[in-house]
């Protein structure tokens, strides 16, 4: 595991090819005097390696000569000369590449980007900063740099490194946002550096909520809980977790549950997600008044979100425990539920119910005993949706 460095810089004018020296300060007090911010965050960070990501016009003259113990006087001339007169036009080309690279440290990268102005151009980038996924190793740290960024790019390569950091196999984490408030060193006598981290956690938020909404997986939320808010994130993860496994008696007993959630003590960010999280998954059970019309809506809300498999599951179960319940049988009792799978048969008041549950039981037969059938996949979900619609009169009344 390394701590790695990702700085982005931009694009500077032809007559200012230095940046000024700043006194970078941190909110601990721990300050150092320099060009760069990134030379800064190497040295407090105690940065491993170090990934530079710029146009062909950064500066990367003041770079090697920042970074170089000895820098080499021709190299710095042979890159000044260079970088002034490229544009956005030009090739993807820096001369001297690998010195620079080795002035920066063991293991580090200057990746050239394009300037963003077009599509093309920004899918082009998309493509250099997924890339970036081969020159980090697994567990590593990143600190990123956004100072020295332009245009739109610190907010377009930031979401793309984080898109890294939620699909990789490497495990890549963010540990720290960086921005250098350039802007206020002449009020303040020093350059505050900003650590925008909060960032992190409201992408962390989002996901958890999207994971929640969509697919009533409230895991990613419950672990953001877990500090200081245990009682409330073992709530979640218990909901869960039963309903994962589509246990459905403890759903509904936890479906009662996460309506008292709503008004426990939570943090700020949490207090503007959560709520609206339950509400919106409960609002698909509001006033059910039955066993039955809750594995009903329950089975509806599967479908919705495109869990087939357990939509079938609940119908079947949903149909069996409206019979008992027409018949004052205890339809959380084995053998009552039983005679109701019965009674669909023999009794003509469930004439109706009796094809819907053939047809909805067949394929959940063979589902579950991945046996083959002799309808196409496409053909099982139609079906499921128009036995749905017929059988809604039964528990909406």
């Amino acid at each position: 595991m390394s701590k790695v460095l990702i700085s982005f810089w931009g694009t500077s004018r032809e007559d200012i090819r230095t940046y000024q020296s700043a006194i970078y300060r941190f909110t601990d007090g721990w300050q150092m005097e320099s060009t760069f911010i990134a030379h800064v965050l190497k040295n407090y960070y105690h940065i491993d390696r170090m990934i530079l990501i710029g146009t062909v016009k950064s500066m990367w003259e003041n770079v090697y000569h920042t970074f170089s113990e000895k820098p080499d006087a021709a190299v710095t001339q042979k890159l000044q000369e260079h970088c002034t007169h490229v544009g956005a036009q030009s090739e993807l080309y820096l001369p001297h590449k690998e010195k620079v690279e080795q002035a920066l440290g063991d293991g580090s990268k200057v990746i050239l980007i394009q300037y963003g102005l077009t599509e093309e151009e920004i899918r082009y980038n998309e493509s250099v900063i997924l890339g970036l996924e081969k020159w980090l190793n697994n567990g590593d740290e990143l600190y990123i740099d956004i100072t020295h960024s332009f245009r739109s790019l610190p907010l377009f390569l930031m979401n793309t490194l984080i898109y890294l950091k939620n699909v990789s196999r490497k495990q890549i984490s963010i540990t720290h946002i960086s921005y250098g408030m350039l802007d206020i060193s002449r009020e303040l006598g020093y350059t505050p550096i900003v650590e925008l981290n909060s960032l992190l956690q409201t992408h962390d938020w989002i996901s958890g909520a999207y994971s929640f909404m969509e697919f009533g997986n409230a895991y990613r939320i419950a672990h953001l809980l877990e500090d200081g808010y245990k009682e409330l994130s073992d709530k979640l993860r218990s909901f869960s977790d039963v309903k994962s496994l589509n246990y459905l008696d403890a759903l509904e007993k936890q479906v009662i549950e996460l309506r008292s959630l709503r008004k426990r003590s939570m943090p700020t960010i949490a207090r503007m997600v959560v709520p609206m999280v339950i509400d919106e998954f409960l609002s698909h059970f509001e006033g059910f008044s039955s066993h039955a019309q809750f594995q009903y809506r329950l089975a509806v809300w599967h479908f919705e979100k495109h869990n087939y498999a357990s939509s079938y599951i609940v119908l079947v179960e949903a149909i069996i425990s409206y019979v008992c319940e027409q018949n004052g049988w205890n339809e959380y009792a084995q053998s009552d539920r039983d005679e109701a799978k019965n009674a669909l048969f023999t009794d003509s008041r469930f004439y109706k119910l009796k094809k819907i549950y053939n047809q909805v039981n067949n394929v959940r037969k063979q589902i579950a005993h991945s046996v083959k059938g002799n309808k196409e996949y496409s053909e099982m979900i139609r079906n499921l949706e128009n036995n749905i619609k017929l059988v809604s009169p039964f528990y909406n009344h």
